[in-house]
């Protein structure tokens, strides 16, 4: 019986700690839960899914870039016009209905933010962050197939919380 006990509760703290957790050159990426990592064909692509909350994460990285400080703004600019032609693109006939669309720069002035927010008709919520530097580009997309929005933004935080990346 001791056997047995220590068995099962080896296996609830082994499920207590699953999920995903990454450290690679560029960030780390740490997921409690049922996330698991997908392979992906593109080396620059990391694909994750959440059975439990119908989510699926893709992190990209485009690197290695030569980006001056002063173009930052007008490369994330471009980034996020280029993300938003495939999202329509993914989503032909679609009407899909866009909330917050931004770029920022940090006021460090080393990072240039880009972010959207947006569902279809089919009831998913994607949003969209990256991080340009002078050396990179760094973007995660998390897509929920649900129509809450406030499940949707606590998914989408959680992800945010559990990655860093570095400068530059």
């Amino acid at each position: 019986m001791k056997k047995l006990s220590a068995l099962f509760g080896g296996l609830i703290a082994m499920s207590a700690n699953a999920g995903v957790d990454i450290k690679h050159d560029e960030f780390t990426l740490s997921l409690g839960g049922d996330w698991t990592q997908a392979k992906s064909s593109d080396a620059a692509q990391f694909n994750f899914t959440s059975k439990e909350k119908k989510t699926s994460v893709v992190l990209s990285i485009v690197s290695p870039l030569n980006v001056p400080k002063e173009r930052l703004v007008e490369v994330a600019t471009k980034f996020a016009q280029i993300r938003k032609d495939a999202e329509e693109k993914v989503r032909v006939g679609t009407n899909i209905q866009w909330g917050d669309r931004w770029v920022e720069l940090k006021p460090s002035g080393d990072v240039a933010e880009v972010a959207y927010a947006a569902f279809d008709p089919a009831g998913t919520i994607f949003r969209f962050f990256g991080f340009v530097t002078q050396r990179k580009i760094l973007s995660f997309w998390v897509s929920t197939e649900t129509g809450d929005n406030d499940f949707s933004k606590k998914v989408f935080d959680e992800v945010y919380k559990g990655l860093k990346f570095y400068v530059p």
